[in-house]
């Protein structure tokens, strides 16, 4: 009997541990951190993501757009940038660490390069969308808390391409960063 008795006194104190609040107001789960955000964005907080997006597009096209050619025949970056590391840390004041990296692999030309000295842009297609190729009306915050925000929009040119970005901030709200970029072909 006592056993039985100690078995749903626990059960009890198992159950409502699940549902209780959690220590020092910590949220174990995305769910429940969702449930605690204002995912309203004000007309002020749209205005702060689309600026910074847009200057975060302007600085990631700014060292292929200052691009020259060289004495050698090379496409290369400006001489602020002679190793790949300037590059990337370049691009971490508004992307992620890896999207950082991600880009810097795709523009750069190691095989051209002379480390120190130049650093070579990439012969690829290094052309791609951005919130320039958006249609005004179509951009949308889908998602916005404190730490993140999920922006898309329709391109102008063709209506079933969507480009969608996801921005990530510090526990404050500070700091953002692209930390993903995504076209979507529909």
């Amino acid at each position: 009997m006592k056993g039985i008795i100690a078995i749903i006194f626990g059960l009890v104190a198992l159950s409502m541990g699940c549902q209780g609040a959690n220590y020092q107001g910590q949220m174990d789960t995305p769910i429940e951190y969702f449930d605690f955000t204002n995912q309203g964005v004000t007309e002020y907080e749209y205005e702060q993501l689309i600026s910074f997006l847009k200057e975060a597009e302007i600085m990631m096209r700014k060292p292929i757009h200052d691009a020259y050619v060289n004495e050698k025949g090379f496409k290369v970056f400006p001489e602020q940038f002679t190793t790949k590391n300037d590059l990337f840390e370049y691009y971490q004041t508004y992307l992620s660490n890896e999207l950082a990296d991600t880009l810097t692999r795709k523009i750069t030309d190691i095989s051209k390069s002379d480390n120190h000295s130049f650093l070579a842009v990439s012969e690829d297609d290094i052309d791609w969308y951005s919130i320039f190729d958006a249609d005004p009306k179509t951009i949308k915050v889908v998602l916005h808390t404190t730490v993140q925000s999920v922006v898309e929009m329709d391109l102008r040119e063709d209506v079933n391409t969507r480009l969608q970005y996801t921005i990530m901030k510090t526990r404050l709200g500070e700091n953002p960063k692209i930390v993903q970029k995504t076209v979507l072909y529909n």
